[in-house]
């Protein structure tokens, strides 16, 4: 594991910090089944047969605090999370996929693990679906 991922596992271990509640938001990335990579609608939609009832709408975002160096210096980038929304809504397993600065990636796992999402549905009932977003700090 590269050690700049170990010290961003290590201080979203030790709490949420660097998080604002900002309210209700639609997702601006993509978002992916757990088997296949598909574009997301911006909206609640339908979905295809053998896939999701509708995607999950967000319900509550977090938006990441942006790290004050990197603010200072000018840095700007992105960070893609990829994070699955469980059967209760709750965002689980999530992991930066991609940044563009280290620093960035901290908030961004923090604050994506804070995110509220409807219920995904398959056939009427709870599953869990596999999603990405790209955070941006700029």
């Amino acid at each position: 594991m590269k050690p700049w991922l170990t010290s961003c596992l290590a201080v979203l271990s030790l709490g949420l910090a660097g998080c604002e509640t900002t309210g209700t938001t639609p997702p601006t990335a993509p978002t992916t089944p757990a088997a296949a990579v598909a574009p997301a609608a911006a909206s609640p939609a339908k979905a295809a047969p053998g896939t999701l009832d509708r995607l999950p709408a967000l319900l509550t975002r977090v938006e990441p605090v942006y790290p004050f160096a990197a603010r200072q210096a000018g840095i700007t980038g992105y960070v893609v999370v990829e994070f699955t929304i469980n059967r209760n809504g709750d965002v689980v397993n999530a992991v930066a996929i991609e940044a563009t600065y280290p620093a960035f990636i901290a908030p961004a796992l923090a604050c994506v693990s804070r995110w509220k999402y409807e219920t995904p549905l398959m056939g009427g009932k709870p599953v869990n679906y596999r999603t990405r977003e790209k955070i941006a700090f700029n």
